[in-house]
């Protein structure tokens, strides 16, 4: 069995369980608020605990993820592993490896995942000069 880890204890990482990922393919959850021991049943780790522990991926599911990448990134995570679920402000996908998150979300919630970086543009028209 995978060893995955979701990041964050709050509404986002308890609207995917269960209608995109199921509760027992979750090893446990990342959190930094230190009261958090336990969530949807599951241990929750500190970010440091992670260091001394081996995964297959890390999912990020909270809001701010632009702060939670730069968090992985001065722990030294291995960022091949971690994936961006929301990605909220960002227009620009650092997810790279749309292989490597199908094996480990399945294909249906790694469309989902791609299809949020997606802008939508409309055409220039004539009126646009005007």
């Amino acid at each position: 069995m995978k060893k995955v880890y979701i990041w964050g204890t709050g509404r986002i990482a308890g609207n995917i369980i269960g209608s995109d990922i199921k509760l027992e393919s979750i090893t446990a959850f990342i959190d930094n608020d230190i009261n958090k021991q336990l969530f949807m049943g599951k241990k929750v780790f500190r970010p440091e605990e992670m260091l001394s522990i081996q995964y297959d991926a890390i999912l990020i599911a909270v809001l701010d993820d632009e702060q939670i990448m730069k968090q992985c990134i001065s722990l030294h995570f291995e960022m091949d592993k971690v994936i961006e679920l929301y990605g909220n402000i960002k227009t620009i996908d650092t997810n790279h490896d749309y292989d490597f998150i199908k094996k480990i979300v399945g294909v249906k919630l790694a469309n989902k995942i791609k299809k949020r970086f997606c802008l939508i543009r409309t055409m220039m028209t004539d009126t646009d000069f005007n």
